[in-house]
């Protein structure tokens, strides 16, 4: 656990109080309607669905701790909880049990990433797994094509890495991996490199002429036996799944290193229908360069000055 993950978790902890005062406030302020309550708690459900774990956050917060920064659920849950203290609709034990039930949830959430391993472990004995084929790390358990992905993405860039290892940074469990701990895997594994993860475009055509690829590209296979589900834990069968996209072939066809199969290729429709729009790629890290040029030029003026002293006069 870093300093930031530490910073960050505080942070999430002060906005879960301060959702929870201002909810109370809100509540003895004004009579908050069962209807009111009601349609807070399902935004809260919602917004938990489609925002939380999404690579958006990495635009916005560009840190390889985004998954916590970005998490909001805490906040938003215990403001509910804070409502609830004066719904007139909640009677006798239905209020506390309301309260203590939305502070549990809070507390689930605010641990979320670090207890989801934990809970559901993706268990892979010494003897499963599986290595490498023709450059193309593969997958040595059904839920972890994103740290497999991911590997493979970093040899591209001649940094060695693991599938085991990034199961532990990417916190990825038995329901798979969030696209925000992929980004904290990435993000963790390149640092020493001088690169960065960033997220790439979401229209595939623009890779090329961006210069986003290779990267790691989050899929739906099986998209017309899908149930249509919005889940964003990749890695389930005929749902979310993480492939790298190597570049293209002579015949102009997606090279695609599939952490399921090893290497095929794909053709620009079947990318367009499949890609969902979320994608990591890596990139020069400039700040790091101008800490490392910063560095050396003291050490450089440091280097001038003891010679200069020790000219005769």
């Amino acid at each position: 656990m870093t300093l930031e993950t530490i910073a960050a978790l505080f942070a999430a902890a002060g906005l879960g109080l301060g959702g929870w005062a201002a909810g109370r406030r809100l509540g003895r302020q004004n009579q908050v309607s069962p209807l009111l309550f009601s349609m807070v708690v399902v935004l809260a459900l919602v917004a938990a669905w489609v925002l939380s774990g999404r690579l958006l956050w990495a635009v916005i917060l560009p840190s390889a701790e985004a998954i916590f920064w970005a998490n909001w659920m805490p906040a938003i849950l215990c403001f509910t909880a804070g409502l609830a203290t004066a719904t007139p609709g909640l009677h006798r034990w239905h209020r506390p049990a309301t309260v203590g039930l939305l502070w549990i949830l809070a507390a689930c959430f605010w641990v979320g990433p670090f207890a989801r391993p934990w809970i559901a472990p993706a268990t892979v004995l010494d003897e499963d797994w599986i290595g490498w084929r023709r450059g193309v790390c593969l997958q040595s358990h059904p839920s972890t094509c994103g740290p497999a992905s991911a590997a493979t993405l970093l040899s591209e860039h001649d940094i060695r890495s693991s599938e085991k290892d990034l199961m532990a940074t990417c916190f990825t469990s038995r329901w798979g991996t969030e696209p925000l701990g992929l980004y904290r895997g990435l993000t963790l594994a390149s640092a020493h490199a001088g690169l960065k993860p960033q997220p790439a475009s979401p229209d595939s055509r623009q890779w090329i002429h961006r210069g986003q690829v290779p990267n790691v590209a989050i899929v739906r296979l099986g998209v017309e036996d899908s149930d249509g589900s919005l889940s964003r834990w990749f890695g389930a069968s005929q749902e979310r799944h993480a492939i790298t996209v190597l570049g293209r072939t002579d015949d102009g066809l997606w090279l695609i290193g599939d952490p399921a199969i090893g290497l095929v290729s794909w053709t620009d429709a079947q990318m367009q229908k499949r890609f969902t729009g979320e994608a990591i790629c890596l990139v020069p890290d400039h700040s790091v360069r101008s800490r490392y040029r910063a560095v050396a030029g003291k050490r450089f003026e440091a280097m001038v000055s003891d010679s200069t002293s020790d000219q005769p006069r």
